[in-house]
């Protein structure tokens, strides 16, 4: 309230913390740590948003974005709108006001990145790394990440005048 002109972008941890300390409710998911990609389902009205209009996306294409997360959302401030879930995140794009973005995913993150950082977080070890990578991102990643349409909205977010 008190810097309306200034665009605050919140991603994952960043996103959960704006919630609450806005009036939201976060929670730990009741299942197990979520890292893969995740089918986003939009709201239309989301693509009539300023800075997603200045992003020139294709509504008709899915956005996929990176998961790595066992927090969530489990109720929005009063004053945040809701433009997008996922089956296992029911808060995965939101907005307040015209100046504040939270983002559950996310959109800095690729394929091999989550997949390199699971095998480090697990201390693998595994003859063929190549071909666990590939096998990997086949089974996080049913369907290709929008890393690129993720990060122009983040972008266009970011450079809007307020």
């Amino acid at each position: 309230d008190h810097h309306p002109k200034i665009n605050l972008l919140g991603i994952c941890f960043g996103s959960q913390i704006i919630a609450q300390a806005l009036g939201g409710k976060v929670e730990k998911m009741p299942r197990e740590f979520i890292d893969g990609g995740e089918v986003l389902k939009m709201k239309p009205e989301f693509y009539e948003l300023p800075f997603v209009r200045d992003s020139k996306l294709d509504a008709a294409k899915q956005l996929v974005i990176a998961q790595a997360h066992n927090d969530h959302i489990v109720e929005l401030p009063a004053a945040a709108k809701l433009y997008a879930s996922s089956d296992n995140t029911n808060v995965e794009i939101y907005t307040i006001n015209n100046n504040i973005l939270g983002i559950q995913g996310h959109p800095d993150y690729n394929e091999v990145m989550i997949v390199r950082s699971n095998y480090r977080k697990n201390n693998l070890n595994v003859r063929n790394y190549n071909k666990y990578e590939e096998e990997s991102i086949k089974s996080k990643f049913p369907v290709g990440l929008t890393q690129e349409e993720m990060l122009k909205i983040c972008y266009h977010f970011l450079k809007q005048q307020l």
